[in-house]
């Protein structure tokens, strides 16, 4: 923010006029016998002009003036930036351009009617930088706000002149100002050290002392954050770095786990001695612990957000990606060593995670040991499952052997199943004599057990329906019985000695065909007969 230059104003006028007069001790130089009028500065002289002007009866009156001369000679002196004209005998003193302090008064001009100066005592001043080191020397051990009182005045006469030496003085003033107010800041206000650094900030301070005293009210901040922080806190501290630490949230390529260990324990000492490119690794640091302890915070008792965090972590702190990894390691851990409780959903995407991580020997075990825990819950008559378990085993392990060796041990236990029927055929297989076999087995196959039955006429346990009516034919009678989702018929024959013979078949529920389950013994062999 700009001053407007309008001249200084107590303490600081106090001890500029009595500089001035020191400085000017010896010199040949004009002063009024009476007390000095106050000091006026070039604006403040062109307002008075603009009021004796304006006045009817324009009264003499004496003015003292201080300002830079731009130009002169014998007759005339210009200051910069004056509205009038300054004439007089003292004027043919001057030397050389410069700042000066003339006393006089005005008047208009004979010829001209112009408003003109009329000096009667003209001395040469001291520069405003000399006045500012002399003040400086003087000023040891006063407050910040004396030094904000010098510092503008610079700062106004730097607008007024436009000079820039003058300005940076102002500014080199301003700075030392904020310094004694860093020192008076209590130790444990960091809101006091983020108001300040933003002042600071607004005062054009240097970069360094503004980052310092944004570090250290951070550093405040961080240490109030105990292990048992709210996620509410810990999220409020990282709004707070982002705001104050320059690229804290930038991610860095890596770092090293021994400075930031000495950091995270002395975190002013080591900001104090580092260099401006080594400070913004430290705001990482800083931001980075925080975050990642927040984003740990999130971990629910259940694990069940082991893997969002995981990766959350990978992604906005790749610098503590071996972090993500361990999370996500110990998670495959846990739930590897309890396999038989995962769905098969958690399956799928446990497997997908070690293959992920190119460990595909402990994805195949997984598998294998989740599907042999589902063979050993499975019912040994539940064929729907006995199906689905299959399949499991062809998309899961990219095999078919071991499901349709199940489906092929589910059969013995429910002969005659259409479903695992239809799911043999379709695996290749061809059902001769009770058994399945292969198309090479089928056709290298001896006279099988039931094709040499049938032959002799008689009937065996396994045999289908239609088996038993080849080797017996049509039977003479058929009674069925349904009890307890089991179907049973009654096949009776009549036999030449007007004896009969009886065949009892069983239909399971879901079974398509019936099934023999009670064969009659064989017919006598010629020659005997039954006992």
């Amino acid at each position: 923010m700009r001053r407007r230059f309008t001249g200084l104003t107590g303490h600081a006028c106090r001890i500029l006029f009595a500089t001035l007069v020191l400085l000017s001790a010896g010199r040949n130089v004009l002063l009024p016998a009476a007390d000095p009028p106050d000091l006026l500065s070039v604006p403040q002289l062109n307002e008075s002009v603009k009021k004796w002007v304006a006045e009817k009866n324009q009264p003499r009156q004496m003015l003292r003036v201080e300002g830079r001369i731009s130009s002169f000679n014998k007759q005339v002196l210009q200051l910069r930036h004056c509205d009038v004209m300054f004439v007089g005998d003292p004027i043919s003193r001057v030397q050389k351009a410069g700042p000066v302090e003339v006393t006089g008064y005005l008047q208009r001009a004979a010829d001209s009617r112009k408003v003109e100066f009329v000096i009667e005592s003209l001395r040469t001043l001291p520069t405003d930088l000399q006045r500012i080191d002399t003040q400086t020397r003087q000023a040891k051990g006063q407050p910040a706000s004396h030094w904000r009182e010098l510092a503008d005045w610079a700062e106004a006469r730097g607008e007024f002149y436009k000079d820039n030496d003058l300005l940076e003085k102002s500014k080199e003033l301003r700075y030392h100002a904020l310094e004694i107010e860093a020192q008076s800041v209590r130790a444990d206000d960091a809101q006091g050290l983020f108001e300040l650094a933003d002042r600071a900030a607004q005062d054009e301070a240097p970069r360094a002392f503004v980052q310092g005293l944004n570090h250290r009210g951070c550093v405040l901040e961080y240490r109030r954050l105990r292990q048992n922080a709210t996620a509410e806190q810990l999220q409020a501290f990282l709004e707070l770095a982002r705001q104050r630490l320059q690229e804290c949230d930038k991610p860095l390529p890596s770092w090293d786990a021994i400075s930031r260990e000495k950091y995270l324990k002395d975190p002013d000492a080591v900001h104090e001695a580092a260099s401006a490119a080594k400070r913004t690794t430290l705001y990482r640091l800083l931001y980075a612990d925080v975050l990642l302890r927040s984003l740990l915070s999130r971990l629910k008792p259940d694990n069940s957000n082991v893997l969002e965090v995981a990766t959350q972590i990978e992604r906005l702190i790749p610098e503590e990606a071996e972090k993500g990894r361990q999370l996500r390691e110990d998670l495959l851990a846990r739930r590897a060593q309890n396999v038989a409780r995962l769905t098969r959903t958690e399956l799928v995407a446990l497997e997908a995670e070690y293959r992920n991580r190119k460990q595909p020997a402990h994805a195949t075990k997984l598998v294998e040991d989740w599907l042999s825990h589902q063979r050993e819950q499975l019912d040994p008559g539940d064929v729907d499952g006995a199906i689905d378990l299959a399949n499991d085993y062809k998309t899961l392990l990219g095999t078919s052997e071991p499901g349709t060796q199940l489906l092929l041990e589910t059969w013995k236990r429910v002969p005659g199943s259409p479903l695992l029927a239809e799911r043999l055929e379709a695996a290749g297989l061809r059902l001769a004599d009770g058994q399945w076999l292969t198309n090479q087995q089928f056709v290298n196959r001896p006279e099988g057990r039931f094709a040499r039955a049938i032959r002799a006429g008689r009937v065996e346990d396994g045999m289908s329906a239609e088996e038993a009516r080849r080797a017996l034919g049509v039977p003479a009678s058929v009674a069925r019985v349904v009890t307890a989702g089991v179907v049973t018929e009654i096949w009776r024959y009549g036999t030449g000695d007007g004896t009969q013979r009886t065949v009892r078949l069983e239909r399971l529920s879901g079974q398509k065909d019936f099934v023999v389950r009670g064969a009659p013994p064989p017919p006598p062999a010629e020659g005997t007969s039954n006992p």
